[in-house]
């Protein structure tokens, strides 16, 4: 699943980038609902017999790394504003004040920084997670009737996320985000147990591209609720899911796990955390070619409006160029530290 992660973060990464607007709305018709299936093809049945220990693992791998980056972006904040990466549009310099009540937030698990923007999506996945956990929970109590109260209970929770969202009732932690998602993460989760009976088709891959090609004229986008109606956001997420599956599945064979999707896949928190300064940079170097060189250059309109590729590009690889500087820091640390025990021995 890491070259399907990998992918999707590469979709990301484009639908912060792109300015083709049919693009846009095709990336965003499954690329944030991936990772929720993702979630859940990784829920194990036993983590219901222990629930604690699940949820100190997500607390690690979902709160951890949130508040980590958080804090990190929120000490750097009026750096990054005198620095030019911020304007005064978007923000303003924080007082003590503003510093304390917004590490509040951020330590309460409900808010982002502009440069950890994406970062919505970690308590909404860690919410999914934790009602996934207790639906199992509940459902194990009903015998044999256990697969049927957890759909009752998914389309029950989901369903009340929708209403939520029509009547326009706000609520934090990104929960109707959550709510809505819980039928993508038990979706994810029903992949898992019948991977074996599902075949990757060709057939069924081309057709769900087509059907999200003529859907793209619509616009979905989970970070805002924004979802047309429920059978077409889940049809068009499933479908485009399955894809990006037949994809990865059609990638690790031909070419193994060892790709740079795979890579891509296994760094998504960093790519996550940091791709805003990447697409910053990446900004800067477009204004100044099309400043300098496609100004004096009589230069196709094709190559003008497409530019955003390099904004993509460095909106990925700044990212990785940053968590290779950190195991190089890292890796260095732990030698120098066996230098200085073996010294002593």
């Amino acid at each position: 699943m890491n070259v399907a992660k990998g992918i999707g973060i590469i979709a990301v990464v484009i639908g912060h980038s792109t300015t083709n607007i049919n693009l846009l709305n095709f990336i965003y018709l499954f690329h944030m609902p991936l990772f929720f299936f993702v979630s859940g093809y990784f829920y194990k049945d036993k983590n219901t017999l222990s629930p604690w220990e699940f949820f100190k693992k997500k607390v690690t791998g979902l709160y951890v790394p949130f508040i980590t980056f958080e804090l990190i972006s929120l000490v750097l904040h009026n750096a990054f504003l005198n620095w030019g990466i911020y304007t005064s549009q978007m923000t303003n310099n924080y007082s003590i004040q503003e510093f304390i009540a917004i590490a509040q937030q951020i330590l309460s698990f409900n808010h982002t920084q502009i440069m950890t923007f994406t970062f919505w999506f970690f308590p909404s996945l860690f919410f999914s997670s934790m009602m996934f956990l207790m639906i199992n929970m509940v459902a194990n109590k009903a015998g044999r009737y256990s697969e049927v109260c957890k759909l009752i209970m998914v389309v029950a929770i989901s369903a009340a996320g929708f209403i939520l969202i029509k009547h326009n009732i706000v609520l934090s932690w990104s929960l109707r985000t959550s709510m809505v998602a819980i039928v993508l993460f038990y979706c994810g989760y029903l992949f898992k147990r019948f991977e074996d009976k599902i075949k990757s088709n060709i057939g069924i891959a081309i057709f769900c591209a087509v059907v999200l090609l003529f859907n793209m004229v619509k616009r979905v986008d989970m970070s805002t609720d924004v979802y047309i109606n429920p059978v077409f956001f889940y049809m068009n997420a499933l479908m485009g899911i399955y894809l990006i599956i037949f994809i990865s599945k059609f990638i690790c064979r031909k070419y193994g796990s060892l790709n740079f999707l795979n890579y891509c896949g296994k760094k998504t928190i960093i790519i996550m955390a940091t791709q805003y300064l990447g697409l910053y940079y990446g900004r800067m170097i477009t204004s100044y070619i099309e400043a300098n060189i496609y100004s004096k250059m009589q230069v196709s309109s094709v190559i003008v409006s497409n530019t955003w590729v390099i904004v993509a590009l460095c909106g990925l690889f700044v990212p990785l160029a940053i968590q290779y500087i950190i195991d190089r820091l890292v890796t260095l640390k732990m030698n120098a530290r066996k230098q200085a025990i073996t010294l002593k021995v």
